[in-house]
C-alpha cells in the first residue's frame, strides 16, 4: 500500500499514528504529494483521489481510498486492530470521538490558513474554538449524549 502524504497535514499525521499503532509501517510506503494548495492541481494525487486532497491510500490492487476516517477504518480492519469495535454502542462512541477529533483538526487547519489574513474571520474561528472547548470536555467526560 502507498499513503500519499504531506507533513503539514494533521489528517496525514492521524493516519500515520494509526499505522504505527497497528504495526503496519512495513506494509505502507509513504510518498510525499509535493506542493499542494487549496487551488492547485496535482495530477498524481488527482489520479488517486479525484478531490485532490490528502491523505490518500493507494491499495495493492490499484484501488484507492481517501479521507483519513475511511483510511483509518480500512487499516484497522485489515490489521484486525482494536480501534473500531464491532459492538454498535462502542463503535458509535468511537466514531463520535473520531468525528470530534476531526472537527478539531478542521478548525486548526482553518485557523492556520487565515492567521493574519482576515481579522474578522480569525475572530469568528477563535470564538468558535472557545465555544466548543466545553463541549469537548463534556463529551470526553461523558456529560453529553
Amino acid at each position: 500500500m502507498k499513503l500519499i502524504t504531506a507533513d503539514a497535514s494533521p489528517f496525514v499525521r492521524k493516519v500515520r499514528v494509526l499505522i504505527l499503532e497497528l504495526g503496519l509501517q512495513d506494509s505502507v510506503v509513504l510518498e510525499d504529494a509535493g506542493p499542494i494548495t487549496p487551488v492547485s492541481i496535482n495530477a498524481g494525487l488527482n489520479a488517486i483521489n479525484p478531490l485532490g486532497m490528502i491523505p490518500a491510500l493507494e491499495l495493492d490492487d490499484g484501488d484507492s481510498l481517501y479521507d483519513s476516517t475511511v483510511i483509518c477504518e480500512y487499516l484497522n480492519q485489515a490489521a484486525h486492530g482494536p480501534f473500531f469495535p464491532s459492538d454498535p454502542s462502542r463503535r458509535f462512541r468511537t466514531l463520535r470521538l473520531q468525528a470530534l477529533g476531526d472537527g478539531m483538526l478542521d478548525l486548526s487547519v482553518a485557523l492556520r490558513r487565515c492567521n493574519g489574513r482576515n481579522g474578522s474571520i480569525a475572530k469568528m474561528l477563535k470564538s468558535n474554538a472557545a465555544s466548543i472547548r466545553w463541549k469537548i470536555f463534556a463529551t470526553v467526560s461523558n456529560r453529553l449524549p
